[in-house]
């Protein structure tokens, strides 16, 4: 009977032992496991979080009027298509900036040939008719650029036409009607009087995307395109530009297939013929 106790006791002994062996290793072998996904977790690289950016309306206008400014010359070579309602032109050409003032672009017809050439500054123009051998030249104002390009745009406007830009100078004191923003995008709008202003800017590079000009008073609706984005010196320029002047049903399209920015430019100028016949305009 002892014997039988004293093998029971034996018995329940090696078992007590045994179990807590066993959980000992259950212990060791949940805590390495643990520490195991702890290791593995702490190598692997964590979820980038996308952090909304939030800037203020004003010192967002402020970088996109610098970063305008930090474009001093521009050259490009690509085509151009002017649409309005009497006709429908594509063609070849050329442009130079130097900002603020001048302005020289060359129209090329098939083969490269050359049509006309235009030198715009802010107080005079010369236009060349290569076709003709006439040069007209007068003081610059809009119904010189109606005439040349059947679009109305002031001086300005055709600069920051064909730079890809816009000027926001007049946008730096004011504060916008609305502010929005989406994951990719900031939306503006600025109302003064009758005039309702609208920009689209991308937030990724702060890149002008668009923006639509309203004369609520006159029904005018003047838009602007921006695509095919390159970068210079931290600046985005696009190489393809639409503008629109919707009430009249006037486009043109521009597309860069090489673009140079703030080369040295020397005083632009057109080359003239001796024989070329004077028109003043």
């Amino acid at each position: 009977m002892q014997d039988s106790r004293f093998r029971m006791q034996e018995e329940g002994s090696f078992f007590r032992i045994k179990f807590s062996l066993f959980m000992k290793k259950k212990i060791i072998a949940g805590l390495f496991l643990l520490f195991s996904i702890a290791v593995i977790s702490s190598c692997v690289p964590s979820k980038p979080v996308k952090e909304e950016t939030v800037i203020p309306s004003n010192r967002l206008i402020k970088k996109l009027e610098a970063n305008r400014r930090r474009i001093k010359t521009f050259e490009g070579t690509g085509s151009l298509k002017i649409e309005t309602a009497q006709l429908d032109i594509t063609g070849t050409f050329s442009v130079e900036i130097k900002k603020p003032d001048s302005m020289k672009i060359s129209f090329y017809g098939p083969f490269g040939i050359d049509m006309a050439k235009l030198l715009l500054t802010q107080s005079d123009f010369i236009f060349y008719d290569v076709m003709k051998n006439q040069i007209y030249k007068g003081k610059n104002d809009d119904k010189i650029l109606k005439e040349v390009f059947k679009v109305d745009m002031t001086f300005d406007n055709l600069i920051d036409a064909f730079s890809g830009a816009v000027n926001l100078t007049k946008e730096l004191k004011n504060i916008p009607e609305k502010y929005d923003q989406t994951d990719d995008e900031f939306l503006l709008t600025y109302i003064s009087g009758e005039r309702e202003t609208n920009y689209v800017i991308r937030k990724e590079d702060l890149a002008l995307l668009s923006f639509e000009l309203e004369n609520k008073e006159t029904s005018d609706i003047y838009s602007a395109k921006y695509l095919k984005f390159k970068r210079y010196e931290d600046v985005s320029i696009p190489r393809m530009i639409i503008v629109e002047n919707k009430n009249e049903n006037q486009k043109i399209n521009i597309e860069y297939r090489k673009m140079k920015i703030n080369e040295p430019l020397f005083p632009l100028a057109l080359d003239l013929p001796d024989d070329a016949k004077v028109i003043e305009w």
